[in-house]
C-alpha cells in the first residue's frame, strides 16, 4: 500500500498526472486485449486485462460519469473527464459526479471575470465606493416605486449598482436599481440579477 499519499481534507483530490497514470498495454499473445494498470506515485496497481474495445469504452464513458477505478485502504479512486480522484467517504458514482460537476463549474466561474474583463480591453481596477448622493437615491426610489426591482419586497431594500463598481460602474440613476437584501445577495457582484 502506498504512503505516499498527500495529507489533505477535501474530500475530493485532483491526483497530478506527473504521479497517477492509468496504462493500456497491448499483450502480445492477444493483440486485442491489454493490462491496464494505475501509477500512484511509485506504486503500481495492475486494474486487470480487457479487451482494447473495453477499455476505449470506459475512456468514452469517463467523459461524461466518473468511473471508480479501485480502492486503497479507505481511498477510492474515479476517472472522470480525463482526470483522476479520491475519495474517502464511499459515495457512489451519482454523488461523485454531483459533486466534481460542481467543483468543475466553480473554478471555471473563477476565471470567467478575467476572462471578460481581458476581452473588453480593461485591467482590473480597484475604485473605492462613492457615497451614493441623496437626491440620486430619492430619484431611483421614486423611479423604483419604493420595491424590489426582482421580487418586489418593500423591506430591506437597497441601493445595487447594476454595474458594480469595481467593475467600472457609476452612482449615477441609469445604474442604480432597489433590490432587497435577499436578491441583492444572489446577484452578488455579477452583472445578471437573480
Amino acid at each position: 500500500m502506498p504512503t505516499t499519499h498527500p495529507s489533505d481534507s477535501r474530500r475530493f483530490f485532483a491526483l497530478k498526472s506527473w504521479a497517477y497514470t492509468l496504462g493500456f498495454k497491448r499483450q502480445e499473445a492477444t493483440p486485442v486485449q491489454g493490462r491496464v494498470w494505475i501509477r500512484i506515485g511509485r506504486e503500481e496497481y495492475p486494474l486487470g486485462i480487457v479487451s482494447e474495445e473495453a477499455y476505449l469504452k470506459e475512456k468514452q464513458q469517463q467523459r461524461h460519469e466518473p468511473i471508480l477505478m479501485m480502492a486503497i485502504e479507505d481511498r477510492r479512486y474515479w476517472w472522470f473527464q480525463d482526470r483522476f480522484y479520491w475519495e474517502n467517504d464511499n459515495m457512489d458514482g451519482d454523488d461523485v459526479h454531483a459533486l466534481l460537476l460542481t467543483r468543475h463549474q466553480r473554478e471555471r466561474q473563477r476565471v470567467d471575470r478575467p476572462r471578460a474583463m481581458v476581452a473588453m480591453g480593461k485591467e482590473p481596477r480597484i475604485r473605492e465606493r462613492v457615497h451614493i448622493p441623496d437626491d440620486v437615491k430619492q430619484l431611483v426610489w421614486i423611479r423604483d416605486q419604493g420595491r424590489c426591482r426582482v421580487c418586489g419586497a418593500t423591506s430591506e431594500l437597497q441601493f445595487d449598482h447594476i454595474i458594480p463598481v469595481a467593475m467600472g460602474g457609476s452612482s449615477e440613476v441609469d445604474n442604480l436599481q432597489l433590490l432587497c437584501g435577499a436578491c441583492n445577495r444572489r446577484k452578488g457582484a455579477g452583472l445578471t440579477s437573480p
